[in-house]
């Protein structure tokens, strides 16, 4: 064996050994970006369902704040209606108390204008 033959043997030794590593070293490379992808894929989707999660509780909430502001304004027709019929039978009430009074002053002197006859007749007969 010649130096130059051992020289060329080794170079093409360790030619072969930087072919593998680079090839291994590519194949390693191929495989990282397929996993990147993959995972870039994931987190799009992964997003996508999360706009679509955002999307329904935001129109979730609206219904709910509609929802809420037509129970309070049928709330308020509800009070406003009892309001009235409160305030009609105020005034019936106040009608009715002053019907009483009146009665029962033209009752109190009717028994005084009784009374009065009674005593007249009385000493009218002595």
């Amino acid at each position: 064996w010649s130096l130059r033959s051992v020289r060329e043997a080794v170079v093409s030794t360790q030619s072969t050994g930087a072919i593998l590593i680079t090839t291994q070293l590519k194949e390693e490379i191929a495989q990282l970006k397929r996993q990147l992808d993959t995972r870039d894929r994931d987190l799009i989707e992964k997003g996508k369902e999360l706009n679509n999660m955002k999307t329904e509780m935001w129109e979730l909430e609206k219904k709910l704040r509609k929802k809420i502001t037509d129970q309070n304004i049928e709330h308020i027709k509800r009070i406003e209606g009892m309001e009235q019929i409160i305030g009609g039978l105020k005034n019936s009430n106040t009608l009715l108390t002053k019907k009483l009074k009146t009665n029962s002053r033209k009752s109190a002197s009717g028994h005084i204008a009784a009374s009065l006859l009674m005593d007249t007749e009385e000493t009218d007969s002595t």
